[in-house]
């Protein structure tokens, strides 16, 4: 829902704004688009909680699936997948399990050929999270201005846990074989080393009271959600409720009424998974779910904004080059040709004048007109069917924050364009033009 309504759907209800606006950069317009509140207990999604790990949610997709193609007779349909955050554990998990279906004569219902991956959690949080935090905030200094005796004593903190150490010596290229697939050094009871994220985190906000770990560009005052989402955002104006757990809107969805609706189940108290600890007990998708998606299939991506502490960038390149796939391991040169966006304008909308300068057509209010980022937005880079993709100016939600780069990925994920660097016009502009 949160990809629907504020990323990457037909229109956009972003955050500070009254109503929607048409959404130039929908994914709909290079291919359909499913969305889907899964698992159990997630959204609008109901029904017994049963699942105990990836392996449960993923034979659970897969009926569902299996079901909606049969239904709308789709069959013969590619699949590619998307998703963000913890979608990093749903979508490998998933996808190989539609491959395992494909490869036992379901090609009808289960023709997967990639995967784009925003954000993802791909291994333990610690190195996702909690190793990198120090060097973030080195590299986003000038958006922490932290005092002098702050900032020496995290440096000591990450010195002293082996987080510096671990980065400087497994973060190079190619790779250095680490111990173990999740090894992280520290003791596990050390809560010094356990909470350095979070105790950066307190003094970010203190510093800036409207501070959000998923973009730390984020400054006062907070913009409100439509959705009633995200960290310091959760408020809406007076007399305005959350769309989705608006009566009207629930009756025209046909959903249940009685339970509110909120965007992240844990927000709520409540789990996806069962059993005590409602837990996912499943590995890390970089151990072994990621890794054999690349070596069955391949065009899988990863991206990830500059400005998310929620999970560090650098975390996903550790986890990647620990990652054995296609008989090789991580990543033999590092991440640094460019992700290139392409001028795009709506012809519709813009005139020229004699000196060259674009224009918004008569009638047009700006708010109307489209003009995306162009040039560089980051780096692309890929090897043995895995592309990384570092896009800056972003945060935990890329599509929403670089809605133009997205959909220059999902054009190379569907063969479309022919790489993140093609300085060739985006595909909507091109069947415009013919």
């Amino acid at each position: 829902m949160l990809g629907l309504m504020m990323e990457n759907g037909p229109f956009r209800w972003l955050p500070g704004t009254y109503a929607p606006v048409v959404n130039p950069w929908s994914w709909n317009r290079l291919a359909h688009v499913v969305y889907v509140d899964q698992p159990i207990g997630t959204g609008y999604s109901t029904g017994p909680i049963t699942s105990n790990d990836q392996d449960d949610v993923a034979r659970d997709f897969a009926q569902f699936w299996r079901r909606f193609i049969d239904t709308f007779g789709l069959f013969g349909s590619r699949v590619y997948f998307s998703g963000e955050s913890y979608a990093g554990m749903y979508v490998p998990y998933i996808a190989g399990h539609m491959l395992d279906l494909r490869d036992a004569g379901e090609l009808d219902y289960f023709d997967v050929r990639g995967a784009l991956l925003y954000d993802a959690l791909i291994t333990n949080t610690r190195v996702q999270s909690e190793v990198p935090a120090v060097r973030f905030m080195e590299r986003t200094a000038v958006l922490h201005p932290f005092n002098e005796s702050f900032t020496a004593h995290i440096a000591a903190e990450s010195e002293r846990c082996g987080f510096t150490e671990y980065l400087d010596k497994y973060l190079t290229y190619p790779p250095t074989l680490r111990p173990q697939p999740d090894y992280v050094p520290s003791p596990l009871n050390d809560e010094g080393c356990l909470s350095l994220q979070l105790r950066i985190a307190t003094a970010a906000r203190r510093l800036n009271p409207c501070w959000s770990a998923y973009d730390v560009s984020t400054t006062c005052p907070p913009k409100w959600s439509i959705m009633g989402s995200f960290d310091t955002s959760r408020y809406l104006p007076e007399g305005v409720e959350a769309y989705f757990n608006r009566q009207k809107v629930k009756e025209a969805l046909n959903v249940q009424m009685d339970e509110p609706w909120v965007e992240c189940a844990q927000l709520a108290g409540r789990s996806v998974f069962a059993g005590k600890t409602g837990r996912d007990r499943s590995a890390p998708s970089a151990v072994y779910a990621l890794p054999s998606l690349l070596d069955r299939m391949g065009n899988v991506m990863l991206a990830h904004g500059s400005l998310d502490f929620v999970l560090v960038h650098e975390g996903t390149l550790l986890a990647i080059q620990n990652m054995t796939w296609r008989q090789n391991r991580g990543f033999q040169t590092a991440p640094t040709e460019p992700l290139h966006v392409p001028t795009y304008k709506q012809a519709a909308m813009f005139s020229t004048t004699p000196d060259g300068m674009s224009v918004v057509s008569e009638g047009m209010t700006l708010s109307e007109a489209v003009v995306s980022g162009t040039g560089q937005f980051g780096v692309a880079h890929e090897e043995r069917g895995l592309t990384y993709v570092g896009v800056d100016l972003s945060g935990h939600m890329g599509p929403m924050a670089a809605p133009a780069a997205a959909m220059r990925m999902v054009e190379v994920l569907l063969g479309r364009t022919k790489n993140l660097q093609s300085e060739d016009p985006f595909v909507i502009e091109r069947m415009e033009k013919a």
